[in-house]
């Protein structure tokens, strides 16, 4: 069964629901409070065989270790720390699961940085390295992403969040390096990206979806879909507003999900306690988005991940 893990960043939970697969919808969501791990959750990410959920702290600089029951509940969570957390925002794996990496926001003095962390095989961290800044293109990293070929690791991490931060994966190693910027642009009315704070890919890495928050005039709360170059570089960009569903307001943390296995996108809208399930096309596009309320259970949702569970 399709699963979906939404963060709830206004009441410190997650939201559980199972996916109903002909329209994507949210059905029969529970609550977790991560049995008191949850602090200000802004991220969430899953191994790939949908036994651990990773959750990311702001309000503790923790990182909350959940297991994965086969009804897709949570059992008890546990919390992993390490030096260089701090204000987390975003997290991520390695496509291996070797690795994993959180985006850690800084100060007002610019001091963000990506921590890199080894993922051992009972899922525990060993000890991160941090990034650093990365001479200011993390100096604010709110979101992070790796590519399904785990080579390309992107963050909104420049002071303006006009542009998306792009670092080459060292193979077999983790690290970072080779850092350059993109800004989105494409065909009016696209004004570039905005206030970049989430990102999502297609199954083949071909397509990024790339949540923005910021307006430029009529234009606000959008999404831009870029084609992908071999290099990890965008093409030109579209924008779509998700037929007025779009709502980024509240916490300004967008952790879209792209689904290869339901063809729909999840966009978590913080600003309206809802999300958006919007088709995906065959060029790319979006579709018509509905929303969901997640049975009423959504409290400023700021993240959402897809995991195939084996059911009970």
């Amino acid at each position: 069964m399709t699963v979906a893990y939404i963060v709830n960043a206004g009441n410190n939970t997650v939201s559980i629901c199972t996916v109903h697969a002909p329209d994507g919808a949210l059905n029969s969501c529970s609550v977790s409070t991560g049995n008191g791990t949850f602090n200000s959750p802004l991220a969430i990410t899953v191994n790939a065989s949908a036994s651990i959920a990773y959750i990311a702290n702001f309000g503790s600089s923790q990182v909350s270790d959940c297991p994965i029951q086969s009804d897709g509940l949570f059992g008890t969570c546990t919390t992993l720390n390490d030096a260089t957390f701090g204000d987390m925002t975003g997290i991520t794996l390695s496509p291996s699961g070797d690795y994993l990496y959180a985006s850690n926001i800084g100060t007002s003095t610019g001091d963000g940085s990506v921590s890199i962390c080894p993922v051992r095989q009972d899922g525990s961290l060993a000890s991160c390295a941090s990034s650093g800044n990365m001479g200011g293109l993390f100096a604010y990293p709110q979101v992070i992403a790796v590519n399904p070929t785990g080579t390309v690791l992107y963050s909104s991490g420049v002071a303006n969040q006009l542009s998306m931060t792009l670092c080459a994966i060292t193979a077999g190693g983790g690290s970072l390096s080779a850092c350059t910027t993109a800004s989105g642009s494409g065909p009016a009315p696209n004004p570039g990206f905005l206030a970049v704070q989430g990102i999502g890919f297609n199954a083949l890495g071909t397509m990024a979806y790339v949540g923005n928050s910021g307006n430029s005039g009529p234009i606000s709360n959008f999404v831009s879909i870029c084609p992908v170059n071999p290099d990890g570089s965008f093409g030109n960009c579209t924008i779509t507003d998700g037929n007025g569903t779009f709502n980024f307001t509240a916490n300004a943390a967008i952790g879209l999900f792209i689904s290869s296995a339901t063809q729909f996108a999840y966009v978590p809208n913080d600003g309206s306690n809802t999300v958006s399930i919007c088709p995906i096309e065959q060029d790319g596009s979006l579709g018509a988005c509905a929303t969901s309320d997640g049975g009423g259970s959504l409290n400023q949702p700021s993240a959402l991940f897809l995991a195939s569970v084996p059911g009970p």
